[in-house]
Order: C-alpha cells, then sequence, then structure tokens
C-alpha cells in the first residue's frame, strides 16, 4: 500500500497570455516543467528564476516522464499545457491512420491517456499542476449542453481530465481590480468546470495558486537562495491584517529591499504573494457564515 503523504494536484485553464504559465513558476519553482519549447520563458523575464524544463509534443511523452520528476528530486511536476499537447496527439493519431475502421478509436485512445495521465498526476506523490486552454460552454455531437472548461480533444476528454484533481480554477480577468495583475481565478460557477476540496479558494481568488495552496495546508518550498521571501510575505501580511495601507508598505519596503541589493523581480514576487495572501484570508473569513445567509434565495446548504 502507497502511504505517500497527499500532494496537492492542481488544476488551471483560460485564456491565452493571462498569466497562467508565470503563477506555475511562482508556485512550483522547484517543478519539473513538461512543455512545449518557450514555454516557461516568463520564468526566467518576469520572475528572474531558472527552472528545469523537458519538452514534449504529445501526452504519451507527458506520461512516461512524471515517475522521472520524482526520481530526479523535484518536488512536483507541472504540465504546460495540455490542450496544446492533447492537439498534437489527436494529430498524431489522425495522421498514423489508427482510426480509419472505427471513428472511435482515436477517442478511446484520448479517453485512455487522460485516464493514465490523472492516475500519473494523482499517485506520482509530489505536487502535480496543469494549465490548459478554455472550451466555452456548448453543445457536443449528441446536443447535450456541457459547462466550460480545459479545451481538450473532446467533451468527454475535458470532462475526465479533472476527476482526479483536488482543485480546479479558471482563469480570467476582472477589469474592477485596482491592482495593475487584473488575472483572477474562479472556482467554476456560471456554466465553468471548477472544483476545491482543500475549501481554500474564493468564489474568485486573486490569481497566486502558491496563496490558495498554502491556505489548503500545503507548505511550498522557494526558489533555493530565496527564501527570505517567505519572511517579507508574512511580515507583509500581517501588517495589512493589522490595517497598514498597501500603498504605504510598498513604499517602505521596496527602497529598504531593492536598496539591499535584491532583484527587484523578486521583491515584486514576495509583495504579490503577500497582498494575495490577505486578500485571500478577508475573502473567505465568513465563508461557514454565509451558508446561513438566507437572504439569498439558494444560499444556504440546507435550503430556504
Amino acid at each position: 500500500m502507497d502511504t505517500a503523504p497527499l500532494a496537492a494536484f492542481a488544476l488551471i485553464y483560460g485564456g491565452s497570455g493571462l498569466g497562467k504559465s508565470t503563477d506555475m513558476a511562482a508556485t512550483f519553482p522547484g517543478a519539473l516543467f513538461v512543455c512545449r519549447p518557450g514555454g516557461m520563458t516568463p520564468a526566467a523575464s518576469f520572475l528572474g528564476i531558472g527552472v528545469r524544463e523537458i519538452h514534449v509534443r504529445t501526452l504519451e511523452e507527458v506520461i512516461g516522464l512524471i515517475p522521472l520528476a520524482k526520481e530526479h528530486g523535484h518536488d512536483s511536476v507541472v504540465v504546460d499545457d495540455l490542450s496544446l499537447l492533447a492537439e498534437s496527439t489527436d494529430r498524431d493519431f489522425e495522421v498514423s491512420g489508427k482510426g480509419a475502421r472505427n471513428k472511435f478509436a482515436k477517442y478511446v485512445h484520448l479517453n485512455t491517456l487522460c485516464a493514465s495521465l490523472r492516475e500519473q498526476g494523482r499517485f506520482v506523490g509530489i505536487h502535480f499542476a496543469a494549465n490548459a486552454h478554455e472550451r466555452p460552454r456548448g453543445k457536443d455531437a449528441q446536443g447535450r449542453e456541457r459547462s466550460g472548461g480545459p479545451k481538450m480533444a473532446s467533451w468527454n476528454m475535458a470532462e475526465s481530465v479533472v476527476h482526479e484533481a483536488s482543485i480546479v480554477l479558471r482563469c480570467t480577468q476582472d477589469a474592477s481590480r485596482r491592482d495593475k495583475w487584473k488575472s483572477v481565478y474562479d472556482v467554476g460557477g456560471d456554466g465553468w468546470v471548477g472544483k476545491d476540496r482543500m475549501t481554500a479558494a474564493a468564489a474568485r481568488s486573486p490569481q497566486n495558486l502558491r496563496a490558495i495552496l498554502t491556505a489548503g495546508g500545503y507548505t511550498l518550498a522557494r526558489t533555493p537562495g530565496l527564501e527570505w521571501q517567505d519572511e517579507v510575505v508574512g511580515s507583509v501580511k500581517s501588517k495589512l491584517d493589522s490595517g497598514e495601507d498597501r500603498a504605504s508598505l510598498v513604499e517602505a519596503l521596496w527602497p529598504k529591499l531593492t536598496g539591499a541589493g535584491l532583484d527587484p523581480r523578486h521583491v515584486a514576487w514576495a509583495l504579490r504573494d503577500a497582498f494575495a495572501a490577505h486578500e485571500l484570508r478577508q475573502s473567505t473569513a465568513n465563508r461557514f457564515r454565509e451558508l446561513f445567509d438566507f437572504s439569498t434565495p439558494g444560499a444556504s446548504a440546507f435550503g430556504s
């Protein structure tokens, strides 16, 4: 019997260019990133770190590589991006002609790969995360209404890939946010797939998977040499919780930290984590009391 401690299993999906890959690198800097060439460029350009990458085209390659991440000492494995990998796998199957006599053969093959990927992610024993593009809700070939979710080669494949995950979040943008960083994570809702087995995310959370997983009880490693970021996060979060103003904190800390020779990208990363942790705590503080808000129909878990 496998008695390895339960690791995080996260799936993020959303439009291109919203910062999903950057946030994966910020959350799991010690991961093995299984990706396309160029997929993790933001780790260096925006976060100022190097990450370990292995470049792949298909889901078959991913499934074979996931166990190697643990063998080589990585604390996590991140697949970036599932949609492109599924697309290449689908195209290769079509070119091979293997499904010429059976139009369902391709979907059986893809669904089998999807199930294998899910199982590898759940049982690998280290944190597993993946991101994907999004497909809006719509009707399948049988006319059945389907929720929006990860963009995969078929509706069934999109629904299957989320089954093992502990948390499934949709990445979108909220123009009303006062931050320059407008991307957010939604836990489903309004016709979109989503779930949170950890009860850690808000209905709408800041785009910071590290803050969400930390709220769910996980302790995530920092890039070697950047352990000081956790001290900054803890200090800033405490000051925010006590009512201090964000702008004033940045005004005081930025020259102090960058003046000490710290990379501005690393300082910005730590401050962003602190702000996200504070925002998440505020937005979830009354989540259980709100189950009994009878002013809104259906708001209570026990009905009206």
